[in-house]
């Protein structure tokens, strides 16, 4: 059985925080191999991708698995664990005895009814472990953009011209991440991979996670339960969404609603990778990358000041979070890959397992 390192949650007396400690000791375990995920040819891709269209995953404590993002690193697998047992059986075993900065691959796609059942600090202690593979995910595939980004970079700086496909790589990404460009024809495009590399960076997991607990209620809200919704975002539809219990009657806007929580954090990545409001953020960000230091969820906090209505005393409390749990500590960590029958024999034969593909990461 591979071993990963360990973290754990212990309360400070207070209701909303708990602090997090880190055991740097490493544990002899084998290494992990790849998950071999190969479909043969298109037509199979496609009838899944039709199958799961029209059959999709039921929550009913079974694994899916989410495919490599941006033709990434390591499989991911998502489960719906049908209620707080479900879910305290498999982060106990897939999380028993971690290596240091290792995450195994493996997270729920939806937090289950009964989370706010248990006692605060093993909610806390379950969501930080639910929550941190999903985000190491979408940051997996933004950087695996990034990096193409900079190798075509150093080609044009070199005096080549970008290739055909290279051109529409960027001008893709031009679009996904909200950058406007007149066409292909007299795009320069140096300086549009210039503007893309302010974008196009990772979130760092302990912003991430504060602002996650902040949002939902560690888990436990109602818009984390209905919808998936971990980060208080909103959609300018009163149909789209989930309305607040206090909303206006013409309130022209409501909660967004997220199919499970992947697609939640790729949503929240992107928007304060694109949204203007998030500049200062992105400003911050490629300052600190360009004096080779680590994105810093404390400092890059400051860029969130219109996230809330609340301002300076919202970015008070995430940095409150932040500081409080040690959450810092959890911006050096990376996925590992774990097989399917890594995960079988750690979970038992009890029920039945059904992995499924789901789609890439959409929005990375």
């Amino acid at each position: 059985m591979i071993n990963y390192g360990k973290l754990s949650l212990a309360g400070n007396g207070g209701e909303g925080v708990s602090t997090m400690t880190y055991n740097k000791e490493i544990s002899a375990g084998e290494p992990l191999g790849l998950l071999p995920m190969a479909l043969v040819g298109l037509g199979i891709a496609f009838i899944l991708y039709l199958a799961l269209a029209v059959n999709p995953p039921q929550p009913s404590g079974n694994l899916y698995a989410l495919t490599p993002t941006q033709g990434g690193k390591s499989s991911f697998w998502g489960y719906a664990p049908r209620d707080v047992d479900d879910l305290e059986s498999v982060v106990s075993a897939i999380w028993e005895e971690p290596l240091y900065d290792v995450v195994p691959s493996v997270a729920p796609l939806a937090f289950p009814k009964d989370l706010d059942s248990i006692a605060s600090t093993t909610r806390k202690n379950l969501f930080v472990r639910s929550l941190l593979p999903h985000i190491l995910r979408v940051n997996e595939g933004i950087l695996e953009r990034r990096e193409r980004l900079e190798e075509i970079g150093k080609q044009i700086a070199s005096g080549k011209k970008p290739t055909r496909s290279e051109r529409s790589f960027l001008l893709e990404s031009a679009r996904r991440y909200r950058i406007k460009v007149e066409g292909d024809g007299g795009v320069d495009y140096g300086a549009l991979i210039s503007r893309l590399l302010k974008r196009v960076d990772i979130i760092p997991p302990s912003l991430a996670i504060a602002q996650a607990a902040i949002e939902s209620a560690w888990g436990a809200s109602r818009f984390a339960q209905e919808g998936n919704n971990l980060f208080g975002q909103w959609v300018f539809s009163p149909s789209a969404g989930m309305a607040p219990r206090d909303a206006a009657e013409d309130a022209n806007y409501s909660v967004a609603r997220y199919t499970n929580i992947a697609e939640s954090v790729e949503s929240y990545a992107r928007n304060l990778n694109t949204l203007w409001a998030y500049n200062d953020l992105r400003d911050q960000r490629q300052k600190l990358r360009k004096e080779g230091r680590l994105a810093d969820g404390h400092l890059l906090a400051k860029g969130l000041l219109l996230y809330s209505v609340r301002r300076e005393a919202y970015i008070k409390e995430v940095r409150a979070v932040i500081r409080q749990n040690k959450l810092t500590l959890l911006d050096h960590f990376e996925l590992t890959p774990v097989e399917r029958a890594e995960i079988i024999e750690l979970m038992g034969e009890t029920g039945e397992l059904d992995f499924r593909p789901l789609a890439k990461a959409q929005n990375v």
